[in-house]
């Protein structure tokens, strides 16, 4: 299954994370992942969702802006001390340049790369389970 990062500009101001929230389960988009920074007088906020189209529709329904929408790398992780830097390595011996990466739901990474087919068949190979 795909999943896609989309990225959502939103007001920042107090109770702007529960809006997009309620916005989502409303029209029943589950967030597989999420995470959020603040800039400029705006929040962006990054959703992990595996219905790319729904999620930009409930997001222009409430007059956000998507920035953008690309599908991304989802993998079981490993919880212990020096996992990432294992896995990352791989990726960086392949000539690949992680863009961002965060953490998701039932111990999942996320990660953004420019060339995901790459990326996927290097990950495979270093023993995570790609979703």
């Amino acid at each position: 299954m795909a999943h896609w990062d989309v990225s959502v500009e939103v007001d920042d101001k107090v109770g702007a994370l529960a809006e997009l929230g309620e916005a989502m389960g409303a029209a029943g988009i589950n967030l597989d992942g999420i995470w959020t920074h603040q800039r400029d007088g705006k929040a962006h906020v990054h959703v992990l969702v595996s219905d790319r189209e729904a999620c930009e529709k409930a997001v222009k329904a409430k007059g956000w802006t998507v920035h953008r929408a690309h599908e991304v790398l989802v993998a079981a992780c490993e919880n212990r001390a020096g996992w990432l830097g294992e896995q990352c390595r791989k990726l960086a011996d392949a000539g690949l340049n992680v863009e961002w990466c965060y953490m998701a739901t039932d111990n999942r990474i996320v990660v953004s790369c420019k060339d995901l087919a790459k990326a996927r068949e290097v990950w495979g190979k270093v023993g995570a389970a790609s979703h």
